[in-house]
């Protein structure tokens, strides 16, 4: 199946004077080689009239993981600060699902105005790793949530001050090592962050 993977594509462009359409194609799995949304930044602030609505064009996205969600909340970031809309309609639907998640946890009242506020979902990633601090790794039943908590982890490394390093593994997958899978069969080579604490004990 690897030997059939397509190289992952973006395409940035305008449309009209205000709408950034970004076109992703081929698979857009979390490993080396992925684009970066330093493209989409700089169409974004460049020409006469600012833009107004992002949307994507995802007709020919093959598969994705942690790596696209990544590239997408780099991209919804951007709107918020340039106050554009950010169409979420051709995503994905889990991706769709994550964003509508982070839009659904309202900023509190009292909270410093000039204070930057990390996004929900390193916030969310944050306070679960603190939980599991001296853990060897994490594994959880939800795959949206193992999504975030890989695609995160650096910038929870950022908030923290220190390197984690942790693993964090889907249910089906630890199930898969116990059963005896290759990590290459489980897809863990395609992780964000590596894999090797917990796949070293299944030759242990």
């Amino acid at each position: 199946m690897d030997s059939q993977a397509t190289k992952p594509m973006l395409t940035v462009q305008r449309v009209g004077e205000d709408l950034l359409r970004v076109g992703l194609t081929g698979e857009w799995i979390a490993k080396a080689g992925l684009p970066g949304t330093d493209s989409v930044e700089k169409v974004f602030t460049s020409g006469p009239q600012p833009v107004k609505a992002m949307e994507f064009q995802t007709k020919d996205l093959g598969r994705w993981n942690s790596g696209l969600v990544a590239f997408v909340f780099k991209c919804f970031e951007l709107c918020q600060q340039h106050h554009a809309e950010f169409r979420a309609q051709t995503l994905p639907a889990g991706v769709s699902a994550l964003l509508q998640l982070s839009q659904a946890v309202p900023e509190k009242k009292d909270a410093a105005r000039g204070e930057k506020k990390s996004p929900f979902f390193e916030r969310l990633g944050l306070i679960v790793i603190r939980l599991s601090q001296g853990a060897t790794a994490m594994v959880t039943p939800c795959p949206l949530c193992h999504t975030v908590l890989d695609s995160f982890q650096r910038e929870i490394e950022k908030d923290l001050g220190e390197k984690l390093d942790m693993p964090v593994l889907h249910l089906p997958q630890l199930v898969g090592l116990a059963l005896g899978l290759a990590p290459e069969e489980l897809r863990l080579d395609r992780h964000m962050v590596k894999t090797q604490a917990i796949t070293s004990f299944r030759g242990a």
